[in-house]
């Protein structure tokens, strides 16, 4: 009879033995998928949410139809080379940059143009932006591609945002909206400091109607 109780005895702890062992095996694998989780959430916090403000051009193409993912990632490879090599500052519509390029017809080979950024669009290696400056009375307006090897220098001497997404209407507004010297000295605003917004509002050589879309879509008019 003893025997038979020192049997259930030892059978009872090694069953209490193995749910133990189970359980800490099940701990410790709770704990494992726990701080991959915290890994994983930490590599993705590297890249900061403005990112996506700072340099649109790597996001996806807004238009379904034309997203390619072997292309896109060829296309950000040739980017990241290319940035490699030219510094790319950060910069928004509203920004005053100095953009200095390859011109074999110029003398010494380079042109500079200084101007207002108006328009900012497509992604990838499509990517360009437009400034506008009015030089001897006469509104002039430069696209530049920014991956465009002929780039040599990207400068902005004035970092800020406006209220509208593109500032096309300056075409039709006083000039002195966007009139800027080309020995214009860059500011710089202090580490870690926001973006100011220009809430600048345009006013326009001739009376515009009511129903014009510049009135509909904008609001720094």
């Amino acid at each position: 009879m003893s025997n038979l109780v020192l049997f259930q005895l030892r059978k009872s702890t090694v069953a209490l033995s193995a749910i133990s062992q189970l359980s800490q095996r099940l701990q410790s694998t709770s704990s494992q998928v726990v701080v991959r989780e915290n890994t994983k959430r930490e590599q993705k916090r590297v890249v900061p949410p403005n990112y996506r403000h700072i340099y649109p051009e790597f996001l996806p193409d807004p238009n379904m139809e034309f997203r390619n993912s072997v292309r896109e990632k060829l296309e950000r490879t040739d980017m990241i080379n290319r940035r490699s090599r030219i510094e790319i500052p950060e910069f928004y519509v509203g920004s005053i940059l100095a953009v200095t390029s390859s011109d074999e017809h110029a003398v010494g080979k380079t042109t500079k143009f200084v101007g207002i950024c108006i328009k900012r669009e497509f992604c990838g290696l499509r990517a360009n932006f437009t400034l506008r400056n009015v030089v001897d009375n006469l509104g002039v307006e430069i696209k530049y591609e920014m991956y465009d090897p002929r780039l040599q220098r990207v400068q902005v001497l004035r970092l800020e945002k406006r209220l509208d997404s593109e500032l096309l209407y300056l075409r039709d507004a006083d000039p002195e909206f966007s009139t800027f010297p080309f020995d214009m000295d860059a500011e710089f605003l202090n580490e870690g400091a926001p973006v100011p917004v220009n809430p600048l509002k345009v006013n326009f050589l001739c009376c515009i109607s009511a129903n014009c879309f510049y009135i509909v879509h904008h609001r720094s008019i």
